[in-house]
């Protein structure tokens, strides 16, 4: 394998080994927790995104939120109850405020 795909793979790795990210929920009594997108999930998302769908901020939320365990809070199989039943407010600000998150994290890294 090539030095410089080691030195990618190593940079993420240290990005993945930084803990998850967390945020509090507090009209679902909860915090939620997130960690870095690898571009497989970022394509997963996209997927939505590229059909102008408000699904894909579901998509997020079923993708990155996670709990203190790193384990999925929620399942593609609660996509249709997520759309329907949660207020679209709270998943706005949620997926917002991990996306923020995210970018900032990055930033830091990069040196911007």
């Amino acid at each position: 394998m090539s030095e410089i795909l080691e030195k990618a793979k190593g940079h993420f790795k240290e990005r993945l080994s930084a803990g998850l990210g967390s945020l509090e929920v507090p009209e679902w009594g909860t915090i939620i927790h997130f960690r870095p997108l690898n571009l497989k999930e970022r394509d997963r998302i996209h997927r939505f995104a590229s059909k102008d769908s408000l699904e894909a901020l579901v998509e997020t939320l079923i993708v990155r939120a996670l709990d203190g365990d790193g384990k999925p809070l929620f399942k593609s199989v609660h996509r249709t109850e997520l759309m329907r039943e949660v207020d679209p407010e709270i998943i706005g600000r949620v997926c917002e405020e991990m996306n923020r998150a995210e970018r900032l994290d990055f930033d830091t890294i990069s040196g911007n």
